[in-house]
């Protein structure tokens, strides 16, 4: 059958319906059911024309031919156009693609940060002040994992060691003291947030090594990184102890060396009985005051108040206590020192004591309780003396063994032209309205204080 045959006026459509007495068709297969005719005249004026839809199946002729299946013209129905994608996407096979590995999203950064922290990971990322690494710095650090913030930490501690060791003993606590003090504050405000930038880091790493890994397998992998370490702290403290066990081997034997120059070089300090022939070796510095000590064992250093500078010098004596008391007693004595020099390290070997009202040397003096005989001090004790009351001082309230009291300061002058500083303490609210100028027979008590004698009047008459 030839295409050319269907280029009449009406516009049909070619139903071909296979004859089902055929031999060659299947016994299954189901009549296509037929559609009405329609005549051409009985279509309205005003309604569209039908597009011709032509079969163009190059094997129809040749199918009605061989088979026998006659032809029913029948109205096209109008059909949309095919789009060439529709077309292209019905052939393709049924086959589901597969899922390609997900990247965490930006939420899943928490759970990689709190698998990397572990215990106590509330703590750390809430709180602005760690209270373990306050008491613990580089313990905490090598138990958290930060082995190189550990390590300096530890090298700081041992370089403050090596130059304390060197000071003379008052500076070196005082390094030591600022150092251990300056450590602990710093760790406890600044290791939170360090830590945090430091697990940051080491989870983008992670992020970067293991691109494939889902959410699951990047936070086994920052536990394993992450979180805490016993082992780490008992290894930091058993080099800690070899360190410093050295160190401590090295102040001691460089102590005992410089002992047994100081000895061979210089004689000690004279007990003050007069002889000063075999102490006069030293470099004389006069007229000076002590006004600090701190003494470990039986080396002390003394700071020393001259007329040019204030310095530390080294004391080595029997007979410690009576040099360092001496700056409680700067207004009445006058000090005269010797001392030698060994590198930068001054030891003082000798002294002299003169009274500053007549400049007389002050002799025979074994304890802090001979010089102030000598100087016409009280000593600890009740008394009983005639004072002017020069000026009436502070007042105010304290309390004392569960007892409150009000107290008033007075400064009361003796025969001698000596002032002295009083407190009378009012446990019963009976004051002593005093008045300045005046002069009062006084009983008081003289008691050794925190920072020095401190005397307080029993009654006045």
């Amino acid at each position: 059958m030839n295409n050319d045959n269907f280029n009449g006026e009406d516009n049909v459509n070619i139903n071909i319906t296979p004859n089902l007495d055929s031999p060659a068709m299947d016994s299954n297969i189901n009549p296509i059911p037929q559609q009405p005719s329609i005549n051409s005249e009985a279509v309205g004026a005003n309604e569209p024309a039908l597009s011709p839809i032509i079969n163009e199946t190059p094997s129809i002729d040749n199918m009605a031919q061989q088979e026998n299946i006659p032809v029913t013209p029948t109205i096209a129905q109008p059909v949309s156009p095919i789009l060439h994608n529709e077309v292209n996407e019905a052939e393709q096979p049924n086959v589901v693609p597969s899922q390609p590995t997900v990247a965490p999203v930006l939420g899943d950064d928490e759970e990689l940060l709190k698998a990397f922290i572990g215990k106590n990971y509330d703590k750390i990322t809430t709180r602005k002040f760690n209270f373990a690494a306050l008491c613990w710095a580089s313990s905490y650090f090598i138990y958290r994992k930060m082995v190189l913030l550990s390590v300096i930490v530890c090298s700081l501690g041992t370089l403050v060691m090596l130059v304390t060791s060197k000071l003379n003993s008052t500076l070196s606590l005082i390094v030591s003291l600022s150092f251990i003090l300056i450590l602990m504050i710093l760790s406890g405000s600044l290791t939170n947030k360090y830590y945090l930038d430091f697990a940051k880091r080491k989870i983008a790493k992670i992020k970067q090594k293991n691109p494939q890994t889902d959410l699951n397998g990047l936070k086994v992998l920052c536990a394993k990184k992450g979180g805490t370490n016993v082992a780490n702290v008992f290894v930091l403290i058993v080099i800690c102890l070899l360190i410093n066990i050295s160190l401590l081997f090295y102040i001691v034997k460089s102590n005992i060396e410089n002992f047994f120059n100081s000895n061979n070089s210089t004689s000690a300090i004279s007990d003050n009985t007069g002889n000063y022939s075999t102490s006069k070796k030293g470099t004389l510095l006069e007229d000076v005051i002590v006004t600090g000590h701190f003494c470990f064992g039986t080396s002390c250093t003394v700071t020393i108040e001259s007329k040019e500078n204030t310095e530390d010098y080294t004391l080595k004596a029997n007979n410690i206590e009576l040099f360092v008391s001496l700056d409680d007693y700067s207004e009445y004595v006058k000090v005269d020192i010797y001392y030698t020099k060994k590198g930068d390290e001054k030891t003082i070997v000798d002294y002299k004591i003169f009274t500053k009202s007549d400049m007389k040397e002050i002799v025979d003096i074994q304890t802090e309780a001979d010089l102030r005989t000598k100087l016409g001090l009280y000593l600890i004790g009740t008394h009983t003396e005639t004072f002017t009351l020069t000026e009436i001082g502070t007042s105010g309230s304290g309390e004392e063994d569960d007892r409150k009291y009000d107290y008033v300061d007075y400064i009361l002058t003796d025969a001698n032209n000596t002032k002295y500083e009083m407190q009378y303490k009012d446990f019963d609210n009976t004051p002593l309205n005093l008045v300045a100028g005046t002069e009062y027979n006084i009983t008081f008590e003289v008691v050794e204080g925190t920072f020095g004698y401190e005397f307080y009047i029993k009654s006045v008459n």
